[in-house]
């Protein structure tokens, strides 16, 4: 059996998986490895968006990323682990064994966090706890000796199936496959409903609610309307001035949204439209692809050098020390200014 050696530095929010072949590996072997291993981890998360780093597998340190993935990667080492039977991986954060947390209810009365250092591996798509009877819990046990007893005894450290089912739940229910269809569907479902709530808010009276009150309150007390009495000529056309600037500027945007589409669809061309709409919905029209939402640097490098075109490299001789550009912004700062304006120094 070999092993890819390990680095003791953990960093913060970060997940560790540590590989273990019961096979003997030699370091190109283990480069292989690595490498079928992050095709296999690329292609299981396609459309999987990291919070952080991605997930990678590199020799001679074998660790992770970010620990608000680490069920996605639960999901991908439970994947390796069941097309690369020879491996047994070591998985934890931070606080220790994590996956643990999820089995909490079922987890047997000997374990707990201290308990648990070097007893809980992943394995030929399983969970294996190594439990008292298979090494005593007075003893420390030694991670290549915990290794060997799982090689070795399966049956015997495979957790209970409340633990796996527990743990695969979580992971396998959060990063299942979705329909082709199910986006396209679920978004037309949110903007239907976003829709019909600013619709039926529409029939409100925008002149009868709370901001239009607050907002004639105030011109009343800043004295807009003058002397006129409530009522007049001059009142009312004051009234409508402040209607009207009321219902274009500071009125509540939801309310201005829900009256622009209350217009909208008293036109022609909505009633047309909504008539395609629905007599093409039986059509397999594919949904527009969202590939331009993900820009790398290079790319965005590429498109502003295409735009503005390429700086040039400065002449150092030309660049001020930042001490020299403080200072001339102070001198800046102290000059009077006349009615001809400012000089720079």
């Amino acid at each position: 059996m070999r092993k890819s050696s390990c680095n003791s530095l953990k960093f913060d929010d970060t997940v560790h998986c540590t590989f273990f072949s019961s096979n003997a590996l030699n370091e190109n072997e283990w480069k292989e490895l690595s490498h079928s291993i992050n095709n296999t981890i690329a292609s299981l998360s396609t459309d999987y968006i990291w919070n952080r780093d991605e997930f990678k597998v590199y020799l001679p340190v074998f660790s992770s990323c970010t620990n608000e993935d680490e069920w996605f990667i639960i999901y991908l080492v439970l994947q390796i682990s069941k097309m690369h039977e020879d491996l047994l991986i070591h998985v934890e954060d931070n606080d220790g064994y994590f996956l643990l947390i999820e089995a909490a209810n079922h987890l047997p009365s000997w374990l707990n966090p201290e308990s648990a250092e070097n007893r809980v591996f992943i394995y030929q798509n399983n969970v294996h706890i190594i439990p008292p009877d298979v090494s005593d819990l007075e003893k420390q046990l030694s991670i290549s000796d915990a290794i060997q007893l799982i090689f070795r005894n399966p049956e015997t450290t495979k957790a209970d199936i409340l633990i796996q089912d527990s743990i695969r739940n979580r992971s396998f229910k959060l990063f299942k496959s979705i329909d082709t269809n199910d986006k396209k569907n679920q978004l037309g479902l949110k903007l239907t409903c976003g829709f019909k709530i600013i619709e039926n808010q529409s029939t409100k009276d925008i002149f009868s609610s709370s901001e239009y009150l607050k907002f004639l309150s105030s011109l009343t007390k800043n004295g807009y309307f003058k002397d006129n009495i409530e009522g007049s000529k001059d009142y009312m056309q004051l009234l409508e001035k402040a209607k009207s600037y009321f219902s274009n500027i500071e009125c509540p945007i939801n309310t201005q949204v829900c009256h622009e589409i209350s217009d909208l669809k008293l036109l022609d061309v909505f009633v047309d439209t909504k008539n395609k709409v629905i007599s093409n919905s039986n059509l397999n029209m594919s949904e527009d692809d969202d590939d331009w939402l993900d820009v790398s640097p290079e790319q965005i490098n590429n498109i502003l050098n295409t735009r503005y075109g390429e700086s040039d490299n400065m002449d150092e001789s030309k660049l001020k020390p930042s001490n020299q550009i403080t200072s001339t912004l102070a001198d800046f700062l102290k000059t009077t200014s006349d009615f001809e304006g400012i000089e720079r120094p």
